[in-house]
């Protein structure tokens, strides 16, 4: 199993997503911890890396599992709200992030956590 933790930054209804260069598909901002690191730290790093921001405020919201985007290994994503401390960029490994909201998410191709979270977050009046 991956196991992964994920950033849900939103901003009015909108949470942003991020695409790897290389790749068509976009996920949530977030990676794998390495040795010795906890959810925080993580987190923080990935943000830092991926996006040029800080988090502020991490928030647990849930764990999601699904196939990774090849269908080659179960994924788990263990998903917190985060604020950050300025506006993002994609940076490091990061090609493309944008914004989606329940309007236009069906627009992209998005990873399977994707696909599991959205109608979750629909359904709670979260996007």
């Amino acid at each position: 199993m991956i196991d992964k933790i994920g950033a849900i930054i939103l901003d009015s209804k909108r949470m942003l997503v991020a695409r790897t260069r290389g790749l068509d598909t976009f996920f949530i901002p977030g990676g794998k911890r390495k040795q010795g690191e906890n959810d925080m730290q993580a987190l923080e790093r990935e943000i830092v890396e991926e996006l040029g921001a800080k988090t502020v405020n991490p928030k647990y919201y849930n764990t999601f599992f699904a196939k990774s985007h090849d269908d080659a290994d179960e994924v788990r994503v263990i998903a917190y709200f985060v604020e950050l401390d300025r506006v993002p960029k994609a940076s490091s490994e990061i090609e493309e992030i944008l914004w989606i909201d329940k309007h236009n998410y069906d627009n992209y191709k998005l990873g399977n956590i994707l696909k599991i979270m959205i109608p979750e977050m629909i359904k709670e009046d979260i996007l």
